[in-house]
């Protein structure tokens, strides 16, 4: 059986997705929000901005659409963090975003507009599993 994420893993993967987007472009709305979801510092398994948090569990819970359950696929967290992220670039208008969002649209099973996107998505699942 695939190992699947929790919330928490599937936060941390888009964080680590996001981190690497920041490293090649420097914008400045990325690092915004990657201070926003920063969970490194909090035990309690929440993000430096509460309101993050509720925002990405909605997110989770929209793409889960009322299953029961707790874990999510890839594809489900990939899914997740698009929403997320559609929903952030609606809040702060960004250009950035939008752009970023362009590329991780799917075309095809697991086959992003830019395949680098599902590759470093990939990546960052496998370390956000490790890290567990």
């Amino acid at each position: 059986m695939k190992e699947k994420l929790t919330k928490l893993q599937a936060l941390k993967a888009m964080t680590q997705f996001l981190e690497i987007y920041y490293e090649q472009t420097k914008s400045d709305d990325i690092g915004s929000l990657l201070g926003d979801i920063d969970t490194e510092l909090f035990s309690d398994s929440q993000t430096a901005d509460p309101a993050a948090w509720k925002d990405w569990t909605g997110s989770v819970n929209a793409v889960l659409n009322g299953q029961a359950e707790e874990r999510l696929t890839k594809l489900q967290a990939y899914n997740s963090m698009r929403s997320f992220l559609e929903g952030y670039r609606k809040r702060t208008n960004s250009d950035d975003i939008r752009l970023l969002l362009d590329g991780m649209e799917i075309i095809s099973d697991r086959n992003t507009v830019d395949p680098v996107a599902w590759y470093y998505w990939i990546n960052s699942v496998d370390k956000a599993l490790k890290e567990k």
